[in-house]
């Protein structure tokens, strides 16, 4: 079978019956449910081709997702109903009587896993189709089956989706050949990511196991030393008296205290490896778009102060209420603890904010007050629901690793801390966790009621976070929205020379450059715009740009030739306010583009805006992925090009010296040059 040749196929025919697309999304997501035929149908080919169509906006797609759910849920309560009613005479029906390793296969995996392969077996394909009749053939009991089901068909769909859905948002600024090498690349580097993280896994694993096999020998080496078996008192666990477990939290703790007091003496002392703030602050600012804005927004409500203190008071009153005495004054210790230490090393060493948002805290940024409250607040109290439910540990703790981790990413991608702020209010808050851990084992008490305690802690989050994002959300939302410092510099001062305020290259996060800054240009950018449209430039933006070029160009420059970047170029984290094009007039020359970005300047004293930005040849397709160093028009060809907008404006060619260019740019084969205009008056 030519998988492409079936994908395409359908795809024309779905393009041309858009209607059909929701009912086929049902039908196949329907027919990949059903246990006779789920493990045999190529359904992948028909909801690769519905997802490009969704990806395109040619159908809807909560329309199509609804139905691709609504289809897996019915094909698998069918499954679950079969196997309920003919679990004995499964054996002797087509095809598990031609091939019994399907249901033994899927047998395995259910006792493996229990309930819980219900909802993993639906992202497993050799035994998708097989789940559901296995619980029915069990007599899982429906009302815990459905629920499960539809979670997991929930999840199931949008990720089936996906890899077409990928295509289609490709094809809507890309050649159909640019956005399959696009989505090839995207696959490859997810596979590499699964599988580095899974070596990961593995390793980290393999190291655990060796030093808790060595945490264990030097634990009862010191339990039958007569000199040091006082630390083993000091840690020992009550309930396990000859455990190691309290050992190893002790050296978390000590680790997590020495890498924060490391963090700390850095900041005061500025170590080099600081230098990485800057990086990873204008790597989450260039990732700034609002949608992503409001998301980080809710996400760091969690660590707000009058967020996570209401559920401190709400959660030692719970503890107090129920008995559990020293739960509850270990979990006021984590509270003061984190919160105090907070705020003492912020009132020891003030450690300045990132600025670029439009309200900078006065407070000191380090450490962070929100990662450390959200990690110990979060952290020890995960802890506690897990004392009287160890097997809910692997669950309750990926949880909590993970919003913790969302709100530390969202202090960083709002701009609000440097990544020392975060880490070290991380390994604060882990320090002051394990040790008040460490403390409560120390004697004999009765753990706390794990399930009134989830009940509690997520009752009183949704009331304090509901309540705070009332009243503070939009507000929140306009105090990190990003800005950027205007300057006034005096026009003769820049015209001449003497004061150039400008960069003259783009370069990358880390400071690796990759484009030549050869045009400056003062005047209003509609002014801009006006001349260069005036004389045959073309705005890549404008919606009727290709049809332009169809009218215009066909014969000379076909369209094919036009190929766009799919990532915007930045300077220091802005996007282009401009970008033309000036189409040759034979085959065999390369358009030309100009690219604007504000550089945040006022001349003085007519106040008149300066925008920074590059001529170069608009990169090849071959280039336009992954596109490095971009090719500097030469300065005649480019005076040559703005030769009629020249006769309107002042203007001047300023030759740049060997020292003013990064040695990585000197090997563009273009002279470096950069062009000044400025309006007449």
């Amino acid at each position: 079978m030519n998988l492409h040749l079936e994908l395409h196929t359908f795809t024309n025919w779905l393009h041309l019956h858009p209607e059909w697309g929701g009912v086929a999304a049902f039908l196949v997501a329907f027919a990949e449910s059903l246990a006779f035929v789920g493990t045999i149908i190529p359904g992948s080919i028909t909801m690769t081709a519905i997802g490009v169509l969704v990806g395109s906006g040619i159908i809807s797609i909560t329309m199509t997702l609804s139905l691709a759910i609504a289809g897996a849920v019915v094909g698998d309560t069918l499954s679950y109903f079969f196997g309920y009613y003919f679990k004995d005479k499964m054996h002797n029906i087509w095809p598990f009587k031609k091939y019994p390793q399907w249901l033994d296969h899927a047998k395995a995996f259910f006792e493996h896993h229990g309930g819980k392969s219900v909802f993993l077996g639906r992202f497993i394909g050799p035994v998708r189709a097989m789940i559901p009749i296995l619980a029915g053939m069990l007599h899982m009991k429906p009302l815990r089956f459905l629920p499960i089901d539809i979670l997991a068909a929930a999840c199931w769909a949008p990720l089936y989706l996906l890899p077409g859905f990928l295509i289609g948002i490709a094809t809507l600024a890309l050649p159909g050949d640019i956005a399959t090498k696009l989505l090839i690349a995207l696959f490859t580097i997810l596979i590499i990511i699964w599988l580095f993280f899974w070596l990961l896994k593995k390793m980290f694993s393999l190291i655990l196991s060796f030093f808790d096999h060595q945490l264990n020998k030097l634990w009862h080496a010191l339990d039958q030393s007569k000199h040091l078996r006082f630390i083993c008192n000091l840690l020992r666990d009550a309930n396990h008296p000859t455990d190691h477990g309290q050992l190893v939290l002790g050296f978390l703790f000590l680790f997590s205290m020495l890498f924060f007091i490391l963090i700390f003496i850095g900041i005061v002392y500025y170590h080099p490896l600081l230098q990485l703030n800057d990086i990873v602050y204008y790597f989450f600012r260039d990732l700034r778009i609002l949608s992503f804005d409001k998301v980080m927004i809710f996400i760091t409500t969690f660590g707000e102060q009058t967020v996570v203190l209401p559920l401190a008071i709400t959660i030692f009153a719970w503890l107090a209420y129920t008995k559990r005495w020293r739960a509850a004054w270990h979990w006021l210790a984590v509270c003061f603890l984190s919160a105090g230490l907070a705020n003492l090393f912020k009132a020891i060493y003030f450690s300045a904010r990132p600025t670029g948002i439009f309200l900078v805290s006065p407070s000191s940024s380090f450490p962070s007050g929100h990662v450390a409250l959200s990690s110990a607040f979060y952290g020890f109290l995960a802890w506690l629901i897990c004392l009287e439910k160890p097997q809910w540990k692997k669950i309750i703790y990926s949880l909590t690793a993970l919003l913790i981790l969302l709100v530390l990413l969202s202090r960083l991608y709002l701009g609000e801390h440097w990544l020392t702020d975060t880490l070290g209010g991380l390994s604060l808050s882990t320090a002051i966790a394990t040790l008040c851990a460490i403390s409560y084992q120390r004697k004999l008490s009765k753990p706390p009621h794990p399930v009134g305690l989830i009940i509690v802690t997520l009752m009183t989050l949704a009331l304090t976070s509901s309540y705070f994002l009332m009243k503070h959300y939009n507000q929140q939302l306009q105090n990190t929205n990003p800005i950027w410092l205007q300057q006034n510099v005096p026009l003769t001062s820049w015209w001449s020379g003497s004061n150039q305020p400008t960069v003259t290259y783009r370069f990358t996060h880390f400071g690796h450059p990759v484009e030549l800054l050869n045009i400056q240009w003062a005047g209003s950018l509609n002014s801009i715009r006006h001349k260069l449209r005036a004389h045959g430039w073309v705005t890549l933006s404008d919606r009727h740009f290709r049809h332009f070029i169809n009218n215009q160009f066909a014969e000379t420059f076909p369209l094919e030739h036009i190929h766009l970047r799919l990532f915007p170029k930045l300077l220091n984290d802005q996007r282009p306010v401009l970008m033309m094009v000036k189409l040759p007039t034979n085959n065999s020359a390369l358009p030309i583009i100009i690219t604007l970005w504000r550089a945040n300047i006022m001349l003085t004293p007519d106040h008149i805006p300066l925008w920074v930005g590059s001529i170069n040849y608009l990169p090849s397709e071959d280039r336009l992925l992954f596109h490095a160093l971009s090719f500097t028009v030469p300065k005649d060809q480019a005076l040559s090009l703005l030769q009629p907008i020249l006769f309107n404006e002042h203007w001047q060619v300023v030759e740049l010296t060997k020292t003013q260019v990064p040695l990585s740019l000197l090997s563009v084969p273009n002279p470096p040059y950069i062009i000044l205009l400025k309006p007449k008056k």
